[in-house]
């Protein structure tokens, strides 16, 4: 190809050679003849010149045949390198272009559709491994609400044993009116206790009263008894004061006396040892006193401790017995305060599993609302693959339009076989293969003059329906359907009518079929219809027929009948008689047919030309109405005819289907995003149902443990010990209060009153050791005295008399004031004895009445324990019941989430096979796609025709892609090899060219010689020195004037022929 290349430039550059040669033989043979001398030398130089220019003339004569046939090889070159090599490059550059634009779309086919396989197949899996994962979930659920369900029947079991338990043989009602009962009783024991209860309060106030009084009388008594003893004492000490006096007085008498007698002084003497004695005694017996009022203190300390002993027992009991009250009363508030808080767990059990239910109402208005936003993505799905399809479908017709709008002239070219290579029609092309020009035979494809021309072939289909018209409502042939059609039909008619027209008029009968052929009629069924119908109704008429008149060879047997038939229906000769035409329109056995038109003068001289074959063997399959052929024909003609049109047409639409497109795909993304919130809400529909399930089963437990608290507190044996512990500690107060503490503070006043009586003799020892002492002074006075004198002794006695008087006189006040004393001690006395009276009446009264309340009190209790014990087996029957109701309640609704569960498990089960079935046939159209795949990938690197894979559902599209690309490239072959033939003639052209050339320049190159020969001859002759200067300039012009010339024309051929081998070479 190089050396090819090369030979071509070379071409263009001995063009310039040549150039110059020519023109100095134009010189040479313009060269005007001068006049030369008759000398024998000059003839000589004649007969050289002569011979010169002769031998110019002739490479002249070869230059210009060597030009002709230059020129005629270069014309040939250009006209086939403009018209048939350019035609094979076009066509060979579309091909490819079309074979690369079905392969891309092919590949963009298969690649969009494994892809969008394996998007399918992805999110398949994903809702496979989602709907194990919902699985798991159920079961997991399922499991635990079995469990909740086993639990919640374990415990109505154990509540229906309870409440059988607590009816114990009874009835509600009968606990019911025995409580109620029981109720009467205890209010009525009540007020009983309440007025007991009550007198035992009034005797309290009274008692209180009357101690209260007793006490003040008790202090009055002390201050009247303190003040009739300090009177005593007043007494005694105006007594001791009068006996002093007295003693004095006496003392005095005696020491005036015994100052005058001696024996007396003896006796005082004596007394005075006598007083000291008596001393003595008295002293002993105070200190014996004091030890015995020592010991009547000590006594009353030890009564006072005993009282005060007993009043801690009492107060410790009275502690006791509150605490136990308390305990009791805490006991019976702790029942209310469970019972509270039972009843408070229970109604927040109730309202926790009203909660949960409106949360599975939530979750199951969630779930719903996801499975409605989960169709409408799925709707919405379909609606963008709707859409994204449209969009595909109308790219591919406007990736067709477009190729149709670059390919439309090679199409319309291409006639009734671009048609019939559209639709698939191979029958209808293997009969115009087998009768085209290329083989000899009469059908050139797409010429103006020919049948299968698209303007021909259209004419021809209307023609089919002008027929049929007339076979549906023909008079004498009633009741025919219409003929149908196909292009195996179509194609016979054209290639026999491009055979008829280009050979002689008849029928062909290349293919056994029936056929009606007409000429020059601008509608051929006025004569094989109009015409004829009217023969054949004028045979009717006559009762003749037509084998009479004409025998099957078309002899005219009875030419009288025939001529009287061409008047009576005005044709122009005899051999229109016939009905052959018209009977084949009319057959009732023929079920398919085709027609043909040309339009144009042929080869056999005729302008119309028009057939219309028959068949009754055709294939019902393969057969169309005329409305449904022709609509496909439209299409098709009108795609060509409208390309620009329908190009843009369908660019608009395709713009119209992408926003519709993007539409959809925004609605698909708001709907996924609203896919999304619902899915969220379901999740947290499902947190909010967990955490309420998990509150309905804390809420549970509290209720169990609530339940377990109360019916520990309301046991019987923990209330009746702490009662029967409070009466024994009450009878034990009560005994404490009424005994014990009553003989305490009796032994109190008694050891009192002994202490008084021990204070009183205490003071009368005292009184007499005073007065001993006094009387041992006033004896050693006396004596003293009495050894004084007598004037003295005398004086003393009046001294002491007037003090004897006096304290006479106050002893005597002191009395009466005792006296008077006494009779207050002694009438406070008598009150204090009627105050006690009363108090140990009221005291008596008080016993009883707290016996009697006691007795009303242990009644009350008795009645209040069994009310208590009866109340508290009703509220536990309650709550029992109560339990149970709950306990039903929650059965019923964990049955229910049961089967909602097993419903769930069973619907995902479903969903699961389809999904699994769902995910084995994507699987298997992915495996089917790289099939597809393959065999693409497998005809792109070998070019291999042929397939065995099964072609069925979503794939089959796909190898109807890889048909139009092997299609395309089965015509890029053709192309191909159509332009490698013109190649190789355009080849054999340019070797032409180059042998003319070659041979030009060779008779150039003679010229050239030749002329250079005379060119040296002449320049040996002296007188032609201006001939010479002459001839140079004149041939440097014509030199560079061809050189020009030449090379415009030559020298861009051979550049051109050099550009297209080398661009045939690239490829």
């Amino acid at each position: 190809m190089k050396n090819r290349n090369k030979t071509l430039t070379s071409l263009a550059a001995a063009s310039m050679v040549l150039t110059q040669v020519g023109q100095m033989s134009v010189f040479a043979k313009e060269e005007p003849m001068k006049n030369l001398s008759d000398t024998e030398e000059v003839s000589v130089e004649k007969t050289q010149k002569e011979l010169l220019e002769e031998q110019i003339k002739n490479t002249l004569d070869n230059v210009n045949e060597a030009k002709k046939k230059f020129d005629e090889a270069q014309e040939k070159y250009e006209t086939y390198n403009k018209n048939d090599y350019a035609l094979a490059v076009s066509n060979r550059d579309l091909a490819q272009k079309n074979y690369l634009s079905a392969k891309d779309d092919a590949q963009e086919a298969i690649v969009s559709a494994l892809e969008k396989q394996i998007q399918e197949l992805e999110a398949n899996q994903k809702a496979l491994k989602d709907a194990n994962d919902k699985k798991k979930g159920l079961e997991s659920k399922l499991e635990d609400t079995n469990r909740k369900l086993k639990q919640a029947q374990d415990d109505l079991i154990e509540q229906q044993k309870k409440y059988e338990s607590l009816l114990n043989g009874s009835s509600k009602e009968q606990i019911e009116q025995s409580v109620n009962e029981l109720k009467t009783q205890l209010e009525s024991a009540t007020l009983a206790y309440q007025e007991v209860s009550n007198r035992v309060n009034e005797l309290l106030n009274a008692k209180q009263e009357a101690e209260a009084k007793v006490l003040d009388l008790q202090n009055t008594l002390e201050g009247a008894r303190v003040e009739l003893s300090n009177a005593k004492g007043d007494v005694v000490n105006a007594q001791n004061a009068y006996d002093v006096a007295n003693a004095d007085y006496n003392e005095k008498l005696e020491i005036y006396n015994g100052a005058s007698d001696p024996e007396l002084k003896a006796e005082y003497e004596k007394q005075v040892i006598e007083a000291k004695n008596n001393l003595t005694i008295a002293q002993s017996d105070l200190q014996n006193a004091k030890l015995i009022q020592q010991s009547k203190v000590d006594a009353v300390a030890n009564a006072e401790s005993c009282v005060v002993e007993v009043e801690n027992e009492i107060c410790d009991l009275k502690s006791l017995i509150d605490a136990k009250e308390n305990e009791l009363l805490h006991i019976n508030e702790s029942i209310g305060i469970v019972e509270k808080e039972l009843s408070a767990a229970k109604e927040e059990l109730t309202n926790a599993i009203e909660i949960e239910n409106s949360m599975e109402e939530v979750l199951n208005k969630a779930k719903i609302a996801l499975d409605k936003a989960k169709k409408e993505v799925e709707a919405q799905q379909m609606n963008v693959d709707k859409a994204q399809s449209d969009v595909n479908a109308q790219q591919k017709i406007v990736n067709q339009l477009r190729v149709d709008k670059e390919q439309v002239s090679q199409k319309i070219s291409l006639g009734s076989k671009g048609f019939f290579e559209a639709y698939g029609y191979t029958n209808a092309l293997k009969v115009l293969e087998e009768n085209s020009v290329e083989i000899g035979k009469y059908t050139e494809v797409g010429a103006e003059n020919d049948a299968t021309s698209l303007a021909n072939f259209k004419k021809a289909i209307a023609m089919v329906k002008t027929g049929n018209a007339l076979r549906t409502t023909d008079d004498n042939f009633k009741g025919l359907n219409p003929l149908k059609v196909s292009a195996e039909m179509f194609a016979i008619s054209q290639v026999q009518v491009n055979q008829m027209a280009k050979t002689k008029y008849g029928h062909t009968k290349l293919y056994r079929v029936s056929e009606n052929a007409a000429v020059e009629y601008e509608d051929p069924f006025v004569g094989w219809y109009t015409e004829e119908k009217a023969v054949y109704d004028y045979l009717h008429q006559k009762g003749w027929d037509i084998n009479d008149i004409r025998d099957s060879q078309g002899n005219y047997i009875d030419v009288d009948k025939a001529n009287e038939i061409v008047k009576a229906c005005n044709l122009p000769d005899i051999p229109w008689v016939q009905t052959g035409h018209y009977t084949n329109i009319l057959k009732s056995r023929y079920v398919g047919t085709g027609t043909a038109w040309i339009e144009g003068y042929t080869s056999n001289g005729h302008h119309k030309h028009a057939g219309q074959v028959f068949s009754s063997q055709c294939s019902l399959d393969s057969l169309l109405t005329i409305d449904e052929f022709e609509s496909q024909f439209n299409t098709y003609y009108d795609s060509l005819m409208n390309a620009d049109g329908a190009y843009e047409d369908a660019n608009v639409i395709l713009n119209q289907l992408k926003g519709e497109l993007y539409k959809q795909n925004a609605l698909l993304t708001q709907k996924i995003n609203d896919q999304k919130v619902t899915e969220q809400n379901k999740v947290n529909a499902e947190n909010k149902l967990n955490s309420a399930k998990n509150e309905v089963d804390r809420l549970e437990s509290v209720v169990r443990e609530k339940q377990k608290n109360l019916d520990d507190l309301c046991s019987e044996e923990s209330t009746s010990n702490i009662v029967n512990e409070i009466q024994k500690l009450k009878a034990l107060k009560s005994n404490k209060e009424s005994l014990d503490l009553v003989i305490a503070r009796q032994e109190v006043e008694n050891a009192k009153k002994e202490m008084a009586e021990a204070n009183v003799n205490v003071n009368n020892k005292e009184a007499l050791v005073k007065k001993a002492q006094m009387e041992l002074d006033k004896r050693n006075e006396i004596l003293e005295e009495s050894n004084k004198g007598e004037e003295k002794a005398y004086n003393n006695l009046k001294d002491s008399e007037a003090v004897f008087k006096e304290k006479g006189k106050v002893l005597a006040d002191t009395k009466k004031i005792v006296s008077e004393k006494q009779s207050n001690v002694n009438l406070k006395e008598s009150e204090m004895d009627c105050a006690s009276e009363l108090l140990d009446g009221i005291s008596k009264d008080l016993s009883e009445s707290r016996k009697a309340e006691e007795i009303k009190k242990v009644e009350m209790n008795n009645i209040n324990e069994n009310y208590q014990a009866s109340l508290s087996v009703q509220n536990r029957l309650n709550n029992t019941s109560d339990s149970i109701y709950h306990l039903n309640t929650r059965i019923q609704n964990l049955n229910k989430m049961t089967t909602e569960m097993c419903d769930s498990i069973t619907v995902n089960d479903l969903s699961i096979q389809k999904i699994n079935a769902k995910v084995a046939e994507l699987e298997s159209i992915k495996i089917k796609i790289e099939d597809v795949k393959a065999e693409f990938d497998s005809f792109t690197a070998n070019h291999p025709l042929h397939s065995n894979k099964i072609r069925s559902g979503i794939v089959e599209s796909l190898y109807e892609k890889i048909d139009v690309m092997k299609g395309a490239y089965r015509n890029y072959e053709e192309a191909l090899k159509a332009f490698e033939d013109a190649d190789m003639l355009n080849s054999e052209n340019v070797k032409a060219l180059e042998l003319a050339s070659k041979n030009y320049t060779l008779a150039r190159l003679d010229l050239e010689n030749a002329n250079n020969n005379l060119k040296v001859y002449l320049e040996n002759v002296e007188d032609d020195v201006e001939i010479k200067e002459k001839e140079s300039v004149n041939t440097a012009t014509e030199t560079a004037l061809g050189f020009f010339t030449l090379s415009g024309v030559l020298g861009l051929a051979g550049l051109a022929l050099a550009g297209k081998k080398m661009k045939r070479e690239k490829e």
